[in-house]
């Protein structure tokens, strides 16, 4: 795994990731997958199977079509409650083969109310609203490939593994958040112009898309110090 500072909070951001670790998290739950597009000529690729809990090879969002290749797409999914936290923890798995990877992306949030966005429908869905952009702390990828961050916009460099995963640590912005928006863009370095990382289309699948809620500072000290005397009480 390759772990690529993002900025100039990067090696703090990071090392309260790592240190929070997924015993800390508070696992976020989605719903409602909503896409501009989502490939189906061959099997559903929707957006609510990135976030069914399903890891096998035909399972996930593409936006591949014979016709029309790749393009620029989005999907978004409410968040089921309200999630107050300084840092998100994102991991996207793509297990699906062949290099399907996404290419160049940005996350963004919403604290509007859960009506006015995410439909549930695949194709020609609602993602508007009001987004803000999620700030970068820390991307970890595949060995072989790096990472390039230019304010909010995510691309991915070097050789796509057959599969793999991204992990990322965000800074949300806004709180009380009811909704995440993901943009798959193009990029004229990608294979046809991506988004994905496909060499002969440009695709991706999105096997699993998985949200952590980092505990507040104050919150995690007090977690930490109870795990600490939790492990001098079994000594």
């Amino acid at each position: 795994m390759n772990t690529q500072p993002a900025s100039g909070l990067a090696i703090t951001s990071l090392s309260f990731a790592a240190l929070s670790g997924a015993a800390f998290g508070q696992t976020v739950v989605l719903q409602n997958g909503t896409a501009t597009f989502s490939q189906s000529f061959d099997r559903s690729y929707s957006p609510a199977e990135s976030i069914d809990g399903l890891n096998g090879a035909l399972n996930g969002w593409a936006i591949y079509s014979p016709s029309a290749g790749t393009s620029a797409q989005t999907a978004v999914w409410e968040t089921a409650s309200d999630v107050n936290t300084s840092a998100l923890k994102i991991r996207m798995q793509f297990n699906h083969g062949t290099q399907h990877l996404l290419g160049k992306l940005r996350f963004s949030v919403t604290n509007d109310d859960r009506s006015l966005f995410a439909d549930g429908l695949a194709n020609g869905g609602d993602v508007t609203e009001n987004w803000t952009p999620m700030g970068v702390a820390s991307v970890t990828v595949p060995g072989g490939m790096g990472v390039s961050v230019s304010g909010e916009t995510v691309l991915l460099l070097g050789t796509a593994p057959v599969s793999g995963a991204y992990d990322f640590t965000f800074v949300p912005g806004v709180s009380a958040v009811t909704g995440i928006r993901l943009e798959a863009l193009e990029e004229a370095s990608l294979p046809t112009d991506g988004p994905g990382l496909q060499p002969t289309n440009g695709n991706f699948v999105l096997t699993e898309l998985n949200v952590e809620a980092v505990p507040e500072p104050a919150t995690f000290a007090v977690l930490a110090l109870g795990a600490a005397m939790l492990v001098r009480r079994k000594k």
